[in-house]
């Protein structure tokens, strides 16, 4: 993890909920994709993962909260991956 950029406002242990912890460890498992969709994406650290495991993806990250938006476009941005990661903030119902 140290080599990325993170820009969140929480702790890193709470970046590295047992969640995120699984996740993280079934992303290195899953074939290559040329897309993904990453429902309540935080500040975006799953998405760096997918765009380094994946590098000819497109990825959109989504979350319902405008801060945890905020947080993974700032963290996408400071990665340099603005054109392969889209950061929305949606409720995902539509």
């Amino acid at each position: 993890m140290e080599d990325y950029t993170l820009y969140d406002r929480r702790s890193l242990a709470r970046l590295m909920h047992p969640s995120t912890a699984t996740a993280l460890e079934a992303l290195g498992a899953l074939p290559e994709a040329s897309s993904a969709l990453d429902l309540g994406c935080g500040g975006g650290l799953l998405n760096l993962t997918m765009a380094r495991q994946w590098p000819e993806a497109r990825i959109v990250a989504v979350d319902i909260s405008p801060r945890a938006v905020e947080d993974a476009r700032a963290t996408v941005s400071a990665n340099g991956l603005t054109e392969r990661i889209e950061v929305v903030r949606s409720e995902g119902y539509s």
